[in-house]
């Protein structure tokens, strides 16, 4: 049913729940993000093959994450990577054969990312 007093044209919606998205890492997981800043933490490093994801933190070792608090951390962090891994490649984190690396700067605050599909054939 089409309101007559709505002046949004449905492209316009669209662009308008875009531009409301979280554009940065650090919108997504801002209480992450302070907290791993606060131990000296420049990098994530996070790899992906199958349905498992490997993390590595790196920067200057101000205070070393404790381990309960790294497990924490990663596992926030895999929920979101999840989700925009999904948003790109849908079903992609239920395929074979797919891999990647996740690298978020948290100076620059940005999201690199590299996705692999790799389909194996047999016969001709």
């Amino acid at each position: 049913m089409n309101d007559p007093n709505n002046t949004t044209q449905p492209n316009e919606a669209a662009t308008d729940q875009a531009s409301m998205a979280p554009q940065r890492m650090s919108e997504v997981l801002p209480l992450i993000a302070q907290m791993l800043r606060s131990h000296g933490v420049l990098r994530v490093h996070a790899r992906y093959d199958g349905k498992e994801i490997r993390f590595i933190f790196t920067g200057v070792d101000k205070h070393p994450l404790p381990k309960y608090t790294a497990v924490e951390t990663a596992l926030a962090i895999t929920n979101a990577l999840k989700v925009i891994l999904e948003r790109r490649y849908p079903g992609a984190t239920k395929a074979e054969g797919v891999s990647g690396y996740f690298e978020w700067d948290l100076v620059a605050d940005t999201l690199r990312h590299e996705h692999v599909v790799t389909v194996t054939h047999h016969g001709i």
